[in-house]
């Protein structure tokens, strides 16, 4: 005697949550990929504009967008740097 299994039914809810959970799955794996290699990922993709006569400016870190706002900061308002002690009144470079 053989039986014969039925597929699993779901409701349209069901497979849109199971959808999203395999993109959210996918975009964390890029993610992680991507941070990993960022140097790498980052040569690459300047090859690949020079090769198609682009410009391509390599986007900042957090960190380095931070850094870079301190640095614009202590510029244009240097007796704030005398005042906290950063540095020597000038504008760290970024």
């Amino acid at each position: 005697m053989t039986t014969t299994t039925q597929p699993v039914q779901r409701t349209d809810e069901e497979k849109k949550a199971e959808d999203k959970a395999k993109a959210d799955a996918y975009n964390g794996a890029d993610r992680r990929l991507r941070d990993a290699h960022r140097d790498e990922l980052n040569g690459y993709i300047a090859e690949e504009f020079a090769k198609r006569n682009l410009t391509w400016k390599k986007r900042l870190t957090e960190a380095e967008r931070v850094e870079k706002q301190i640095a614009d900061l202590i510029e244009a308002h240097p007796d704030i740097a005398q005042k906290y002690g950063i540095g020597n009144g000038q504008a760290p470079t970024v």
